[in-house]
């Protein structure tokens, strides 16, 4: 009986000595407390803020970059194909190296007027004439200063065995020299047909004759002792 009795005594004390007992916690930072409601807030560690970037410096070229060379200038010439007066007509061309700029070509503006070009220098210019004689084809019609008969078969005593011709020289104001042939001898059967020069103040070009001889052949008679 006794030994009942005291069990519940015993059990009673333990569990007075259970609630007297204090329960401590552990906090999260360390610290000890009764309660979880008396820890310390949590203090979360703020998240490392990233430096902004740094652009890279940057590279400083001390020495300045060598200015290009300056262009050459344009090679312009000027030159003329043709003749270079009045009388004949031509052409002045206005060129940078291979590449034609200009050109101009002499012409007539009225019958009576002429555009000439030429070069000064390397630049092209023109002019104007009056052309005495008229103009035609980009040219001043140039003057006749005076002409010379030549009768090739001599006009001595035996032109009559000598094939001839008139041919004339004409000198010009431009210095210039043309020779034109205006008739030659000829047979006509037995006749010859003699051509000659005419005499100083005639109005003709040439003077003719009808001669008879025996067997005229080749512009001429034959000669008495072939």
């Amino acid at each position: 009986m006794k030994t009942n009795a005291i069990l519940p005594l015993l059990l009673l004390a333990v569990l007075a000595g259970c609630l007297q007992q204090r329960i401590t916690y552990i906090c999260p930072d360390g610290s000890v407390a009764n309660s979880t409601y008396l820890c310390p807030p949590v203090q979360h560690p703020e998240p490392p803020t990233e430096a902004p970037a740094q652009e890279a410096p940057t590279a400083v070229n001390e020495t300045p970059a060598p200015e290009p060379p300056p262009e050459a200038p344009p090679n312009i010439s000027c030159y003329k194909q043709g003749g270079d007066d009045r009388f004949s007509q031509s052409i002045a061309v206005l060129r940078s190296d291979s590449t034609v700029l200009q050109q101009g070509e002499d012409v007539c503006l009225s019958p009576s007027d002429l555009k000439e070009f030429y070069c000064d220098g390397d630049e092209m210019a023109y002019t104007t004439y009056a052309c005495g004689n008229g103009c035609e084809g980009g040219r001043c019609n140039r003057e006749l200063v005076r002409s010379e008969c030549n009768d090739t078969d001599g006009g001595g005593a035996d032109h009559l065995y000598l094939r001839g011709q008139i041919i004339y020289r004409d000198y010009y104001s431009d210095g210039s020299t043309e020779e034109r042939t205006l008739v030659e001898d000829y047979c006509d059967g037995t006749t010859l047909n003699e051509y000659s020069c005419p005499s100083p103040g005639s109005t003709v070009h040439f003077g003719h004759s009808e001669l008879a001889c025996l067997g005229c052949a080749d512009g001429a008679c034959p000669h008495p002792y072939d």
